[in-house]
């Protein structure tokens, strides 16, 4: 029989242990519904999230994204309908941190921070590459991997089977809430819903007291997942009002 000197620490050990088998089931059970993995990983699929995304300065913005504010495949759908492929990528960056549910703003905020960071002012495919690069890598191999492959077919994305363990038919129809959501959203086209201009956005909790430290904003815009952030600015009295707007570094 083993025995332990300290039971003290095997004390601490059975409660870290019930603890973290609580934050995993809680993590299963909410809107997320599938990502199983938010327990260990406090990070999103967004670039806000990554090291290698955001420079560490975080002075760059807004992002260069080498889109004009159309499809990459050039094609051009009917008046006042939403381009298909930039529907459909909002659509899997509005899962991916979001989950299956429009409840939240989650999805409003996230297409204004893509139209905010973008050059040309509007959603472009080539901003969505660039700020959410995981909801795009069909190479990817976690859990999430089938974020990529969610398709306008609505059918069973690749990667589903053997990561998540309910069937894709029971998630179907709440994919295809989302889609019509994200329509309507493109085709209203809103402007600033939370009265400030948004600029970021990352799983709540994330990397919170460092973005404070350097003057970021936490922006209280109605019931959310995720974090969401305005930058800092400083402006030039001599300035004209084109170019008042100045990047805010840090040293």
């Amino acid at each position: 029989m083993i025995k332990f000197e300290n039971r003290n620490w095997l004390i601490h050990l059975i409660g870290a242990i019930s603890l973290y088998a609580g934050i995993v089931f809680t993590c299963s059970l909410a809107d997320f519904e599938v990502t199983y993995d938010c327990a260990l990983d406090s990070s999103t699929d967004s670039c806000v999230s990554t090291d290698d995304c955001i420079d560490s300065n975080v002075e760059s913005y807004p992002i260069e994204d080498s889109g004009s504010g159309v499809a990459e495949s050039g094609t051009e759908e009917l008046s006042g309908q939403p381009d298909r492929d930039i529907h459909l990528a909002l659509t899997k960056i509005c899962v991916s941190e979001a989950g299956f549910q429009v409840r939240t703003r989650d999805c409003d905020l996230i297409y204004e921070v893509l139209r905010n960071r973008s050059v040309t002012g509007e959603i472009s495919m080539g901003i969505m590459r660039a700020y959410a690069r995981k909801a795009f890598d069909e190479d990817r191999e976690d859990n999430r991997m089938w974020i990529p492959h969610l398709n306008r077919e609505f059918t069973e994305p690749r990667g589903w089977s053997g990561n998540v363990t309910v069937p894709w038919h029971t998630r179907r129809d709440k994919f295809i809430e989302v889609y019509n959501y994200v329509g309507d959203l493109l085709r209203r086209n809103p402007g600033h819903t939370c009265g400030v201009r948004i600029d970021h956005w990352g799983a709540r909790g994330f990397r919170r007291d460092l973005h404070l430290s350097r003057g970021w904003r936490l922006l209280d815009c109605g019931k959310t997942h995720n974090d969401f952030w305005s930058l800092p600015r400083r402006r030039s009295e001599d300035r004209v009002a084109s170019e008042e707007t100045e990047h805010e570094t840090s040293s």
